[in-house]
């Protein structure tokens, strides 16, 4: 832990960017945060004040429209008994009756219609049912009500004693008696009775006056707006009659005891330990309570969220800008680092070190000098070398012209072991070949030549390598013809197929194939020249490879043939990364792969002229 904190102490002491951005970023913070602590404070104090607000608007509002509701059913209820002559409740004694003075069909008629009118011009209102005293059904709904059902019998009826002049509401999902378009309702439910006969407390039947919650929903959410308060409606026992949560519909008040002896207004108070603002009604319909009330959590989360939103911005930015200085020092560091670099390879004298910055500022400037410094030391080493280059040069045409007494000597030798075993005229044509190839010998003296003109050459050497080896030598060339017109070194390719035949193509008992394949990569030109020979293993690939590295890096090597001398001749001419790349395998194949430049003959021609001028 010490040693993490000591290399972190360390990593800022040698940055001034960075102290500087730590230092800034530090009495940016602070302030800050110290504001956005009191701007919380006083927005969330704000936001309480609003939501108070809104929930004594919404407490009015809704407390006034149930009580309208509720002052609608009493009127529909009054309505039973002063309905026009007879009245609904008259109709209903005579329903009942046995010499009822109206036939049946006329009393459910005239009940039917009266109940239409109710329910037609007034839409909270779903049902009215009415049942007499021999249990027979009237009702008017938008739905489809039962009329086989037991209403004295169950819900919401059960229980209700023909003398109780109470007036009933419980809250119901899914009633039973409803066969199709199932709404959650208030039923309200009570006794009628025969006004003519008022000290009979016999019941001459009951109502049943269903309110639809759904459109008290609606008018929850209309008044509600933007308020994220929750509202209960409950009677005395706690039982709650309507809710914004309709989870909680005919379930008790959670916080009943709580709410209890609070006055009817707005306060602050924790429920479960959550601190909630609570608004408290009681409306005029007796028995009936609202409560109104808001988690203080759910009023402040907005600007939580927004002062989570700046905090994480704020430090978003505090990050980018320690990042944008890191990475500037660390271009800074770079660059000096470039510096010390090409200073050091100078040092090692490498005079042709140059270092490239895009910016003109005073590393910029720096690196300008450096590069000037740098131009005139490499043009006063070059006046010193120019003898020791002249030299090389000289050594690299010697090197070229050692190839022909080897290939005459092996063409002479082949001529005359054919001659002395076959005595053929087959021998003309060796002769024919080998006076071209001395031909194009004498004609060029050009180091460079085209690709066609070495495909040519390399062509008649392996003409007469077929005539001595007979069936023994299988040959296939691939060649690009848009590289024909391309340069290449002279006999630059022949080395590597007389170094095939002597190394290793013939000492198989099967058929000795060679394969030369040209074509272009890019800027190179590329020639793979492949054998079915013994091949070799990783050790000895391995030490032909450094000889032929160690070959190309010193001219001292006047012995050098084949594949060193090519190696030799293409490093000189061309240097890095071209030359000879072996890949074998033991028993299986060689492949020696020939890497040049691709430019024209011309071009090339031109270089090495350059080169030895």
């Amino acid at each position: 832990m010490n040693t993490n904190l000591f290399g972190f102490t360390q990593f800022v002491k040698n940055r001034l960017l960075l102290k500087l951005v730590l230092v800034y970023s530090t009495f940016m913070l602070v302030p800050l945060l110290l504001t956005i602590y009191i701007i919380t404070g006083h927005v969330n104090a704000k936001m309480i004040e609003l939501e108070i607000g809104k929930q004594d608007e919404l407490t009015n509002k809704m407390s006034a429209y149930l009580e309208e509701e509720y002052a609608k059913i009493r009127s529909i209820v009054y309505w039973f008994y002063n309905s026009e002559a007879p009245t609904t409740v008259d109709m209903l004694i005579n329903s009942a009756k046995n010499d009822s003075a109206f036939p049946p069909y006329i009393i459910k008629n005239r009940i039917s219609s009266e109940l239409d009118k109710v329910v037609l011009w007034d839409k909270e209102i779903l049902d009215i049912i009415l049942i007499d005293r021999n249990k027979q059904v009237f009702s008017t709904s938008r739905r489809s009500v039962s009329v086989g059902y037991d209403f004295t019998n169950k819900a919401p009826l059960s229980g209700l004693e023909t003398s109780d002049k109470t007036m009933y509401k419980r809250p119901y999902t899914h009633p039973d008696y409803i066969l199709a378009g199932n709404v959650p309702v208030i039923s309200n439910s009570g006794n009628l009775y025969d006004l003519n006969h008022l000290p009979d407390d016999r019941s001459v039947g009951q109502f049943i006056i269903n309110l639809s919650l759904d459109e008290i929903m609606k008018q929850y959410r209309q008044l509600a707006g933007t308020s994220r308060a929750a509202m209960y409606v409950f009677d005395d026992d706690g039982t709650v009659l309507f809710s914004s949560d309709t989870q909680a519909l005919g379930l008790k008040y959670p916080f009943l005891n709580e709410t209890a002896d609070l006055s009817l207004a707005s306060h602050e108070l924790k429920l479960n330990g959550e601190p909630y603002i609570i608004n408290k009604s009681e409306l005029s319909e007796k028995g009936l309570h609202m409560i109104v009330q808001t988690p203080k959590t759910q009023i402040t989360r907005e600007t939580n969220r927004l002062i989570r939103q700046i905090l994480f911005i704020f430090f978003c930015g505090v990050f980018i800008v320690l990042l944008l200085t890191l990475l500037f020092s660390t271009n800074i560091a770079s660059r000096i680092k470039r510096l010390l670099t090409a200073m050091r390879s100078v040092e090692k004298g490498r005079f042709d070190t140059r270092v490239a910055f895009d910016s003109r500022d005073e590393l910029g400037q720096l690196a300008s000098a450096f590069n000037r410094m740098c131009l005139r030391l490499e043009e006063h080493v070059d006046m010193v070398y120019l003898a020791e280059i002249k030299t090389k040069s000289a050594e690299l045409s010697a090197l070229q012209s050692r190839i022909n007494p080897h290939f005459l000597l092996n063409t002479m030798e082949s001529i005359r072991m054919v001659a002395v075993r076959e005595r053929k005229p087959e021998i003309a044509d060796m002769l024919y070949t080998l006076g071209k190839l001395f031909r194009w010998k004498i004609r060029s003296t050009d180091l460079i030549v085209s690709v066609e003109e070495e495909l040519e050459y390399i062509s008649s050497y392996l003409y007469l390598m077929q005539f001595r080896y007979q069936d023994q030598l299988a040959v296939s060339i691939h060649m690009d013809e848009t590289m024909y017109e391309l340069g290449i070194p002279k006999l630059l390719l022949q080395p590597i197929i007389e170094n095939a035949s002597e190394h290793g193509l013939f000492q198989k008992a099967q058929q000795a194939r060679l394969s030369i394949r040209g074509y272009r990569r890019e800027q190179d030109v590329i020639f793979d020249i492949i054998d079915n020979g013994v091949g070799m293993d990783a050790v000895q690939l391995q030490e032909l490879t450094a000889n032929m590295e160690e070959a190309a890096k010193s001219l001292s090597q006047g012995d050098q043939i084949g594949l060193s001398n090519v190696q030799q001749r293409i490093r000189l001419l061309f240097g890095k990364p071209y030359g000879l790349t072996i890949a074998s395998r033991k028993d299986h194949w060689t492949r020696v792969r020939v890497t040049i430049p691709a430019i024209s003959w011309k071009e090339m021609d031109a270089l090495v002229q350059d080169f030895y001028r």
